[in-house]
């Protein structure tokens, strides 16, 4: 780019605004973080069945990536 001035707002923004342009990978391991940090806590499985809006969402999750590397999809298909 020739304007500099745009390259330098485009660095600030990515800095300050990271947490909004992770990648999918990223994500999928911050995901992770969170599920393993409520089973250390909590001691078991999040439920999908959950009164709780944060655990059912993790529940869920757990439960989509079982189906998705038992049955080798999406995140979990080997390429």
């Amino acid at each position: 780019m020739k304007n500099k001035s745009i390259i330098k707002s485009w660095e600030q923004f990515v800095i300050e605004y990271k947490e909004y342009l992770l990648t999918f990978e990223e994500l999928w391991n911050n995901k992770l973080e969170k599920v393993k940090k409520y089973i250390n806590e909590y001691k078991k499985k999040p439920s999908m069945e959950s009164n709780n809006k944060y655990e059912k969402t993790l529940g869920n999750w757990i439960n989509t990536q079982q189906y998705n590397f038992i049955k080798n999809a999406h995140t979990m298909k080997n390429i």
